[in-house]
């Protein structure tokens, strides 16, 4: 009986072509090396270790990785795609090779924050040219008087890791684990795990542009950690010339406490976050100033309930007890600008606030003019986080997946996701100057 043949040659890869997932990474060295970036880059970065490749070849590998959008880990990368071009690569900015993906896991482990994180805010602003873009009038938020705000969202997320049962026998060495150099203990919320590392970021609004980024294990120190981001842009929009009062911090329900607005007062930090004092709701004054304001409708964003708000003025808050300076000292009460919001829940529930009289009661924190500022655009300026930022954090998953391990280095991971936050931001630039 006969059977069919088959005939099968192999041929070499052709080297001479990049594939497409290099193409975009390629485009973006020789636009780098072009204007002198790279050199630079080799001058600020560095990382203490003795042979092997150096800061800038971490940096190159992450780049080509993050910009080829292939959704695979660091090994599959070079094993299917960079293997047989990373030299051709290399050479685009004078370099002889691309480190093999063991090479950029050991580099990854020396990395020190001490040398990397004071250069983080020069890779995502100022090596991408991100000023350019932040000083376009289409990028601000204009209030009640017409006046343009910039308008950054901070929100810090958190990653779990989970820890397996490991076999122990007197025959067998000491169990180690990887994370422990990687995360601590701390809140998981619903996820399940053992361990959480933090990601702490902030995101211009207008522009989409990512400002700050630093890791921390455990949950961290959130007034300490806000302190880094507001730091930075200071020094943002100082470098722009745009003044600090028209520059506005959001946050989420967190940081709606004493020492978060204590920190912003510090720095000259207009904000809004939600506000987390329960106790409010068992004060004759606050209740009988509540029932007797004036509502306003929420501009309408057609996604969750149709909102009213209404201004209640200036309240003092202290801080509790328990809550202390990093030098024992208790925090000053503080005055604050209140906002309330209200709606019908179609549960009858409330899961946030409280439930009043079939409403449920909102409020909110908002440490801004209230003529620029009316309560109703404050409520809808806080819930624009909602369309802005959480799906931006979507779209970094999508096209980043800055959610994996790339080093069980907690300073290695930070490097690797101020890398792939570079790329976001070398993204938006390229876009910009195309329009």
């Amino acid at each position: 009986m006969a059977r069919p043949a088959l005939k099968v040659t192999y041929k070499s890869i052709d080297t001479t072509r990049l594939p497409d997932p290099l193409l975009e990474g390629a485009a973006l060295l020789i636009e780098l090396a072009r204007r002198g970036a790279i050199d630079q880059l080799a001058k600020r970065l560095h990382i203490r270790r003795q042979g092997g490749y150096c800061a800038l070849g971490i940096v190159l590998y992450l780049l080509l990785y993050f910009a080829s959008g292939v959704g695979i880990g660091i090994k599959g990368f070079w094993m299917t795609v960079l293997k047989a071009h990373h030299k051709a690569l290399a050479a685009i900015v004078g370099r002889s090779s691309l480190p093999s993906p063991s090479s950029l896991s050991r580099a990854l482990g020396r990395v020190e924050n001490d040398l990397t994180r004071p250069i983080a805010p020069w890779m995502l602003q100022q090596l991408p040219q991100i000023d350019a873009v932040l000083r376009h009038p289409a990028v601000l938020t204009r209030d009640a008087n017409g006046q343009g705000w910039h308008v950054i969202d901070y929100d810090p997320s958190n990653t779990v890791l989970r820890h397996r049962g490991l076999p122990h026998d007197d025959d067998l060495p000491e169990p180690l684990r990887r994370s422990e150099d990687t995360a601590a203990p701390g809140h998981i919320g619903r996820k399940r795990g053992n361990m959480v590392f933090r990601k702490n970021v902030a995101q211009h609004a207008g522009a989409g542009a990512w400002l700050h980024l630093h890791l921390c294990p455990g949950n961290g120190d959130a007034t300490g950690d806000l302190r880094r981001a507001l730091t930075t842009a200071g020094q943002t929009f100082e470098r722009i010339d745009h003044p600090r009062d028209r520059t506005l911090f959001r946050f989420d329900g967190e940081f709606g406490y004493v020492p978060a607005f204590t920190a912003c007062r510090e720095n000259n930090q207009p904000f809004i976050t939600r506000l987390n004092r329960p106790k409010l709701f068992e004060d004759t004054a606050f209740l009988a100033r509540l029932r007797a304001a004036t509502w306003y409708a929420v501009p309408d964003s057609r996604s969750g309930p149709r909102r009213a708000a209404a201004e209640l003025g200036e309240w003092t808050l202290e801080s509790g007890k328990q809550t202390r300076r990093p030098d024992g000292s208790r925090y000053a009460p503080i005055t604050i600008r209140v906002v309330a919001c209200i709606f019908q829940p179609a549960s009858g529930k409330a899961r946030r606030g409280r439930m009043l009289d079939g409403w449920q009661i909102e409020l909110f924190a908002a440490d801004v003019p209230a003529d620029a500022w009316p309560a109703p655009e404050v409520v809808a300026a806080y819930f624009g986080r909602n369309g802005t930022q959480e799906n931006r954090f979507a779209q970094e998953d999508r096209e980043l997946g800055l959610d994996r391990i790339f080093s069980y280095h907690l300073p290695g991971q930070e490097l690797a996701c101020l890398v792939g936050l570079m790329v976001w931001n070398l993204r938006l630039v390229m876009g910009f100057r195309t329009e």
